[in-house]
């Protein structure tokens, strides 16, 4: 049996990895590939489920899937192969949270009782250039941020610098040099807008061959994760209360308002973005990702 290609799909909190992962399999979908997705949440509870619907998906819960829920990545990477007979894919999509380090994901997969069955094709990266500098500078950033985004930025064999028009010229050149510093000279290196990439680029097999860099994990203590349910602002109180929380990163979630009209939304550089979702949303939680003392439970 011919290994099934392996598509990872790795970037800091907001960065547009879930944007990408829905590209890629509206594209597959197109050409009649069966796709099987395996996604790691932080929380208890996907709140993007409603994203994916018809879709053969993996839950990877309440932890990250290069540390807390390691063995669970393979033991999903087993029960896929297992079911292979029954459930044939084409196509494997692994989607880590934005504080994963893939290199541990790429180790999993390099594993000799998996890679008979999988194949890894590349490694992708995501950038968010609009706050790349603020990240990178031991001025308004920590160090175990710092260390988690260039680890994630090395493993890519393919690397979107996206968000690319949230920033002037200049400001794009400097980001370019420092990420091309970063990488391999092998190493692609595209700019996007909302992770508007050619599909041509992204299936490519760009995997180098190979042991994954062994690294250190850091967000253990930086990055906390808060859950608030339910959740019934409106999406312009909640965008209110978002812009003013010290410490926040990246928030999600699906809010309910007045009518029981519920929204999926995103938050992140300060941007909101929402959808409404058809029906009643058997629950309602917004999931605060922070950092810092100040970063507390609240809203």
């Amino acid at each position: 049996m011919q290994a099934i290609p392996v598509y990872v799909i790795s970037g800091f909190l907001g960065s547009g990895k879930t944007t990408v992962l829905l590209k890629m399999l509206e594209r597959l979908k197109e050409r009649g590939k069966k796709t099987a997705v395996i996604l790691n949440e932080l929380g208890e509870v996907n709140l993007e489920a409603h994203l994916f619907q018809g879709e053969t998906m993996y839950e990877l819960l309440d932890g990250c899937i290069c540390c807390t829920i390691k063995g669970d990545l393979s033991e999903t990477l087993i029960r896929i192969a297992g079911e292979l007979p029954d459930e044939p894919v084409d196509v494997l999509l692994i989607e880590g949270t934005g504080v994963a380090n893939p290199a541990e994901i790429k180790s999993a997969l390099m594993d000799p009782s998996i890679s008979r069955t999988f194949e890894l094709h590349s490694m992708i990266g995501i950038a968010d250039a609009a706050h790349f500098l603020e990240y990178q500078s031991i001025f308004t950033s920590s160090k175990e941020i710092r260390m988690l985004m260039k680890e994630q930025i090395e493993t890519a064999d393919l690397l979107l610098m996206n968000k690319v028009d949230l920033i002037q010229d200049h400001k794009k050149n400097k980001i370019r040099r420092k990420l091309e510093k970063m990488v391999s000279s092998e190493t692609s290196i595209i700019e996007s807008i909302y992770a508007d990439v050619s599909f041509s680029e992204l299936e490519k097999k760009r995997s180098r061959i190979g042991e994954a860099r062994g690294a250190l994990h850091h967000h253990g203590t930086a990055i906390k994760t808060f859950r608030i349910s339910p959740a019934q602002w409106t999406i312009r109180e909640l965008e209110e209360r978002l812009k003013a929380k010290p410490g926040l990163l990246r928030a999600k979630g699906i809010v309910s308002v007045e009518g029981g009209q519920a929204y999926s939304f995103q938050y992140a550089s300060g941007i909101m973005e929402q959808e409404a979702i058809s029906g009643t949303a058997e629950e309602t939680a917004v999931i605060l990702i922070g950092t810092g003392d100040d970063f507390t439970p609240e809203l």
